[in-house]
């Protein structure tokens, strides 16, 4: 009898620790969630072609996304995200551009964070490969990216 109690009360005390850690990832990946609406929000309308934030603008998108990242920090669409906001204020930067240069860096680094999560995702991969090509760094990672992008995303045309 008593080592029925004992396996009892060892299978709920562990249910109850481990009910408690899904509800610290939950929460944390809630907060993410939470924070990031209002960058993703922007980027959506920027891609739309419906916004063009100014400097201050992609400033608040980026701390938005910083402060989603510091709850879910290996998040592929938030690191996704975070490497389009750095990218976007300067996309119209001609390649090479030097004043360009570390928002495309922080970019590429970005873009990479986010194809460890999602390797087999092609729009992070056509991404890695603009990114590259702004940066004049048409390497072999630069080739291998755009034959991932197409052998992973045939059937998207904006890959």
């Amino acid at each position: 009898m008593v080592p029925a109690i004992m396996a009892r009360t060892f299978t709920a005390g562990l249910l109850i620790v481990m009910l408690g850690f899904c509800c610290i990832v939950s929460a944390d990946r809630g907060l993410a969630s939470l924070y990031a609406n209002p960058g993703k929000s922007t980027l959506s309308l920027w891609r739309e072609g419906r916004l063009q934030p100014r400097i201050q603008g992609w400033e608040r998108v980026r701390d938005s996304l910083h402060r989603a990242l510091s709850y879910d920090g290996r998040n592929p669409d938030l690191l996704y995200e975070m490497g389009m906001a750095y990218d976007a204020e300067v996309a119209v930067a001609p390649t090479g551009d030097p004043a360009a240069r570390n928002n495309r860096d922080e970019a590429l680094r970005y873009y990479t964070a986010a194809l460890h999560g999602y390797p087999t995702w092609p729009y992070a991969w056509i991404a890695y490969a603009l990114i590259k090509y702004r940066l004049d760094q048409a390497d072999a990672g630069f080739y291998q990216a755009l034959r991932r992008s197409v052998e992973l995303g045939p059937w998207e045309p904006s890959v």
